[in-house]
């Protein structure tokens, strides 16, 4: 484009919104990519640290220490591996290509409740599921994950002492679209904390009392926007947290 060319004068104004819209995004992929390096270098540096107390009670025939070195070793490892796992997954979710075909929710749900088994029984969870049979338009994988990180969050932030409770229910909104709530009786936050919840790396609670990179809400926000779709949570310290998704209507009942 010539820009001293008049005819184009009127294209100046979007071209410097566009501008203004990249340089924004270079300063959050730089300040994501500081804080990913950051909370890499934790788990690093215990494998390092570990690795030589590890060698030193083999040395030694030291079998307490030896074990405890290589449980550490095998947590840091496991940490550094879904930091890897999940920062992928939001970078893909960012920016990565949306392909929308009709989805059955109540499958969604189903796969992921086969996917939380495993912690349902280990933290005695109790799940309460209703889903109407709806189709959504979304990228099959993105939706998989959206619900998955929900339900997974919600099974994580229980308050100490008592069993996880999850509620997933699915219904028709009064505009024809479709409405999916994920509610729990966990530890829950200020409401005032909403937005910032979505924020990459972002933890309101201390890494000690509950693991993860931070990035499961922030790879929800992104699906949303991606898709065009609406999320709202409420929540309030001590009396969990409830996350809304609503589709629009172009999601019509299941075999309609």
């Amino acid at each position: 484009m010539a820009l001293g060319d008049g005819s184009n004068e009127t294209d100046l104004p979007a071209l410097n919104r566009r501008l203004a819209e990249l340089a924004a995004e270079n300063d959050r992929l730089r300040d994501f990519t500081v804080t990913a390096f950051h909370d890499l270098q934790e788990p690093l540096r215990k494998i390092g640290a570990f690795t030589d107390l590890l060698e030193q009670a083999l040395a030694t025939d030291d079998a307490d220490d030896a074990a405890y070195a290589l449980d550490v070793l095998r947590r840091s490892a496991r940490q550094v591996q879904q930091l890897v796992k999940d920062v992928l997954a939001y970078s893909r979710s960012a920016r990565g290509e949306v392909h929308r075909e009709p989805v059955e929710l109540k499958r969604i749900v189903d796969e992921v409740l086969s996917a939380v088994s495993g912690t349902v029984v280990e933290t005695s969870a109790i799940l309460s599921v209703s889903i109407e049979p709806a189709t959504v338009r979304a990228d099959r994988l993105q939706l998989y994950h959206l619900v998955l990180n929900l339900v997974s969050n919600s099974l994580k932030f229980f308050t100490p002492g008592t069993e996880p409770y999850v509620e997933i229910r699915s219904r028709r909104a009064d505009d024809g679209g479709v409405v999916l709530t994920v509610r729990d009786r966990g530890i829950g936050f200020e409401q005032t904390a909403g937005s910032a919840i979505f924020e990459p790396f972002r933890r309101l609670n201390p890494r000690s009392a509950y693991t993860g990179s931070g990035l499961g809400l922030s790879i929800c926000k992104a699906i949303v926007e991606r898709h065009g779709w609406r999320m709202a949570v409420e929540s309030a310290p001590g009396a969990g947290a409830a996350f809304e998704i609503r589709f629009p209507p172009e999601a019509a009942p299941a075999g309609g």
